[in-house]
C-alpha cells in the first residue's frame, strides 16, 4: 500500500512538474532553439522584446565580466557559463536575472 501511496504522489509531482512555465534547455543548440520558440509560444510581442533585450544584457554581462579577467580564453569560455546560468530557466526567472544583474 505504501509503494502505491509512494507511485501516485510521484506521478503527481511529476504531471505538475510539466505543467509549469516553459524554461529554456542549453544542452545543445538544437535543444536551446526549440525551448526558445515554445517559451516564446506564450509571450506577448511586448514579452518577447523584452525577453530579448534580457538574454543580450545577460550575455553581455557574463562575457564582460568573466571571474578571471578579460582574455582570449575566458571569451571562448563565454558561452559554457551563459549557458550554464540560463539553463532551466523560465521566462521570468531570466527576466529576475537580468534585473539583477543591471
Amino acid at each position: 500500500m505504501n509503494t502505491l501511496k509512494l507511485a501516485l504522489i510521484v506521478g503527481m509531482a511529476s504531471l505538475l512538474a510539466a505543467c509549469g512555465d516553459p524554461s529554456l534547455d542549453t544542452s545543445s543548440p538544437a535543444n536551446a532553439e526549440a525551448s526558445m520558440n515554445r517559451m516564446m509560444e506564450d509571450l506577448s510581442p511586448e514579452e518577447r522584446n523584452k525577453l530579448g533585450r534580457n538574454l543580450a544584457s545577460i550575455t553581455l554581462h557574463y562575457a564582460l565580466n568573466p571571474p578571471d579577467g578579460l582574455s582570449l580564453n575566458s571569451m571562448m569560455e563565454a558561452e559554457a557559463r551563459i549557458n550554464k546560468e540560463l539553463d532551466g530557466k523560465t521566462y521570468k526567472e531570466i527576466d529576475k536575472l537580468a534585473s539583477d544583474l543591471r
